[in-house]
């Protein structure tokens, strides 16, 4: 049974998370803040079929779990990342257990449970209705928000920081999924339309506006369950 493991970016030790209920068995993809202290994780255990949790340091341990998305109208939540300063998680809300299907929205809420919300849902983008997708969230250095859609196709967009209709980074990768955006702006994804590729989901690099990219890796497949995003 799977518990929640934090180590160093060089993966040279590991500290198990032990809270005051026990160990962590996270049901999915977890997510760690800059600094280490604090970390939202999937799991049962909730008013919802899969919630949002957090845990703070405490000393040499860690806090009790607190729920995250008690607020939530969705049943599913999964695929976490947490803002730069610690104070909010976006993440994928899902209305039943096919997590990253049809009606998937993008929501938000604070590390502290408050706050809950839908930034957007499948049928607020361009031609979109609630058999559209919105998936793997993540924030840009700015507080704007990247995630993956459907709309033409999988594709990369972006909310800016101060809000607004969801703008396509471009059009010239399509296939494109599971964004994660670097300190400096720039998204990695997993793209599988590559000229000369094997429709393989290979890593790709990006601009913030999609005007270059680099192949970070290639003729290798990477489960697209999602990457893992941080700082």
């Amino acid at each position: 049974w799977s518990c929640l493991v934090l180590l160093p970016g060089d993966l040279s030790s590991g500290e198990l998370l032990i809270t005051p209920n026990g160990v962590i068995h996270p049901e999915g993809f977890s997510a760690v803040a800059s600094g280490g202290n604090l970390v939202v994780y999937p799991y049962g255990d909730g008013p919802h079929t899969l919630d949002l949790w957090a845990v703070t340091r405490q000393g040499s341990g860690w806090s009790a779990p607190v729920l995250l998305t008690a607020a939530s109208p969705f049943d599913h939540h999964t695929q976490p990342a947490i803002s730069a300063d610690g104070s909010r998680v976006v993440f994928n809300c899902d209305p039943d257990l096919l997590d990253g299907q049809e009606g998937t929205a993008v929501c938000e809420v604070g590390t502290d449970g408050t706050g809950f919300r839908t930034v957007i849902g499948p049928e607020d983008g361009p031609g979109g209705t609630a058999t559209n997708a919105l998936r793997h969230p993540d924030y840009a250095p700015d507080g704007g928000i990247v995630f993956e859609a459907d709309w033409y196709g999988e594709q990369i967009w972006r909310i800016p920081s101060g809000g607004g209709a969801a703008i396509r980074i471009t059009d010239a990768f399509n296939n494109d999924n599971s964004p994660c955006v670097l300190p400096d702006g720039r998204i990695v994804s997993l793209w599988l339309d590559r000229a000369g590729g094997n429709g393989d989901h290979e890593i790709k690099v990006m601009a913030a506006d999609g005007s270059a990219y680099l192949m970070a890796l290639t003729g290798l497949d990477v489960f697209d369950i999602g990457l893992a995003c941080g700082n």
